[in-house]
């Protein structure tokens, strides 16, 4: 059979909180999630693309994607826009129409993290890269 016994602490002793110099609440990990290099763009990009070239619908012009990156959610809209030119094979003077990619690319409309804040100068950066990629 086990006994416990209460342990009785002195009352006159008492503990003040002392702030540190040393302990931010912040560290540089944490600082790294939120932060997107080049590297992270297009890792990024590279995923939306999969997303788009996965689907089973093809590429159609407007889709929304969703893409979740470190602490951020990501929303874009693949923009795709295509023409036919005569070219390919002729049979007896009449050559094939072949579609012709205009425009293939990605707009990025919001970039929040899980609290729901947004990042527009994310969105902004974001852009800049997608439209540097295109060419």
């Amino acid at each position: 059979m086990k006994t416990q016994c209460a342990t009785i602490l002195p009352a006159a002793e008492e503990y003040d909180d002392y702030p540190s110099q040393y302990i931010t609440g912040s560290s540089a990990a944490a600082a790294f999630a939120y932060e997107l290099n080049e590297l992270d763009m297009r890792c990024i990009f590279a995923e939306l693309r999969d997303q788009t070239d996965c689907g089973s619908r093809g590429d159609i012009d407007g889709e929304r994607c969703e893409l979740d990156y470190k602490v951020f959610r990501i929303e874009a809209v693949h923009h795709y826009r295509t023409h036919l030119e005569q070219g390919g094979d002729s049979y007896c003077g009449v050559w094939e129409m072949v579609p012709v990619v205009d425009e293939d690319c990605f707009d990025v409309r919001r970039v929040y993290d899980e609290q729901g804040r947004d990042y527009p100068e994310l969105v902004g950066r974001l852009n800049n890269y997608s439209a540097k990629i295109q060419g």
